[in-house]
C-alpha cells in the first residue's frame, strides 16, 4: 500500500473512542494503493495498517472507519456516472477493468493526495497552478467527450492565461 498521509490520517492523535481521519483523504488513500500499486485491498489490510501505524488500537473499532470509507467509495462510484477506476468488491477494493483507462482517475488522486503529504508540499511547493492548469484541461476534454455538439472553453485557472474570449462567451 502507498504510504499513509501526513495529513487527514496519519498527523492525527490516536483514536480509541472517536475517528480522527478525513474520510476523503482516507478513501483517496485506498483507492491510490489500489491504482498505483496495482493491488487488491480487503478492510483488513486496512484494519491492519491502522494498527500496525498505532493509529488505532482496537481491531473493531478500526475495521468501523475502514467500512465507512468503504461507503464512501461506492458513493463515489455512485456518482462517477458508471465508471469508476475501482469497485467494491465484499470486503475487496479492486481495480476496474484495464489500467490504461484509468488514467483520469489516478491523476485526480494525485491532485487529491498531494495537499495530504508534506514530503509532496516541501518537494514541490504549495503552488498547485501547474496541476491545476492540468486538471482544467482534463475537465475540458471530458465535458466535450460527454456533450457533443457543446462548445466548450477554458476559463483559465488562477494564476494561468485567462480565455481573452471569457466575457462574451460566458454573457
Amino acid at each position: 500500500m502507498i504510504l499513509l498521509p501526513t495529513r487527514g490520517i496519519a498527523a492525527r492523535q490516536r483514536a480509541v473512542t472517536q475517528h480522527h481521519i478525513d474520510i476523503d483523504v482516507f478513501a483517496d488513500w485506498i483507492e491510490g494503493s489500489v491504482l498505483f500499486e496495482d493491488i487488491e485491498v480487503s478492510v483488513t489490510d486496512v484494519v491492519d495498517v491502522l494498527l500496525e501505524e498505532e493509529l488505532y488500537q482496537n481491531q473493531d473499532f478500526a475495521r468501523e472507519i475502514a467500512q465507512v470509507a468503504w461507503l464512501e467509495i461506492e458513493q463515489r462510484k455512485k456518482h462517477s456516472g458508471g465508471y469508476y477506476g475501482v469497485v467494491i468488491d465484499g470486503n475487496w477494493v479492486k481495480r476496474s477493468g484495464d489500467a490504461t483507462n484509468q488514467t483520469a482517475h489516478k491523476f485526480l488522486l494525485t491532485l487529491s493526495l498531494a495537499v495530504s503529504y508534506d514530503w509532496w508540499r516541501n518537494a514541490f511547493g504549495a503552488n498547485y497552478t501547474e496541476q491545476g492548469r492540468h486538471f482544467e484541461s482534463l475537465t475540458e476534454m471530458a465535458i466535450s467527450a460527454l456533450t457533443p455538439g457543446w462548445s466548450v472553453f477554458s476559463t483559465g485557472w488562477k494564476g494561468g492565461t485567462a480565455n481573452s474570449h471569457f466575457l462574451s462567451v460566458a454573457a
